[in-house]
């Protein structure tokens, strides 16, 4: 156990803190291509300093069961890379960051499992948020207690569930880019209402293969424009979308499939 009133920084080391109820009341520093591994709520010590996860260093969370991390994040940057390509990376299961995470550069996020990457608490800082995960995995969920306040979010071959009516998970004015990459489909699923910011401009693009997808299933909420050559899918007869909530139009030359009595209009 590694307790005290004192910090840990850890430097191009990989350390795992595995089944230990830390209690230090101090912060947690990566540097210089550290990789820290975590599996339960109290590795990181006493959630009163937060961890901040440098360009070019990795926050692995390992838990084998359903875990919540209550941790705060500060994070930036796209990760050690190699079998860790993201600053924040999933390799287990589902897990919960309830403690908050502040962007301080663009930042990459990687689940590389099937299992459910969520995060229930704010995303702040005015930059770049990119998902990415393995081949047959990355799903992942935003289900703020408020409005994020983050810049653009990039989706690329994961899967993405925005949850918290009233919410902005999807901040604005900002672009939400969702990807279908290397033979992976992609998709963002709208499941409650109002969780898109009236001013975000969504891009949709399909690979050769594989299609980009925005799913409303049985929410309503407003956007702002809507371009690419993905698919937009009504998935029940109450979806409603309004573009056109910041005033302004795109070029949208993809496909738009939908349950009667679901609503997809120009406002």
């Amino acid at each position: 156990i590694i307790s005290g009133d004192g910090g840990l920084i850890i430097d191009n080391a990989h350390v795992t803190l595995s089944g230990m109820s830390n209690t230090y009341t101090g912060s947690t520093e990566l540097n210089n291509a550290a990789l820290l591994t975590v599996t339960n709520n109290n590795s990181q010590g006493a959630h009163t300093s937060g961890t901040t996860v440098n360009s070019g260093t990795t926050l692995e969370y390992a838990a084998t069961s359903d875990t919540g991390f209550g941790e705060p994040i500060t994070v930036s940057g796209t990760g050690v890379g190699g079998s860790y390509p993201g600053a924040l990376v999933k390799t287990d299961d589902n897990i919960e960051i309830e403690g908050g995470v502040t962007l301080a550069g663009d930042t990459t996020m990687h689940n590389a499992a099937n299992e459910m990457f969520e995060i229930t608490s704010v995303i702040s800082g005015d930059y770049e948020l990119t998902l990415t995960g393995a081949v047959g995995a990355g799903r992942f969920s935003f289900t703020p207690g408020g409005n994020n306040t983050y810049g653009n979010t990039v989706v690329e071959g994961v899967q993405l569930e925005l949850n918290g009516a009233g919410n902005d998970a999807i901040p604005g004015p900002s672009i939400l880019t969702v990807n279908a990459v290397n033979g992976k489909t992609s998709y963002v699923w709208v499941n409650n209402d109002n969780v898109i910011s009236d001013n975000t401009i969504i891009n949709l693009n399909n690979d050769t293969s594989q299609v980009a997808g925005l799913v409303n299933i049985g929410a309503a909420d407003t956007i702002g424009t809507i371009s690419g050559d993905g698919t937009i899918f009504m998935a029940d007869s109450n979806a409603q979308f309004n573009l056109g909530g910041d005033g302004s139009f795109g070029t949208f030359e993809g496909v738009v499939e939908g349950y009667t009595g679901s609503q997809f209009q120009i406002i």
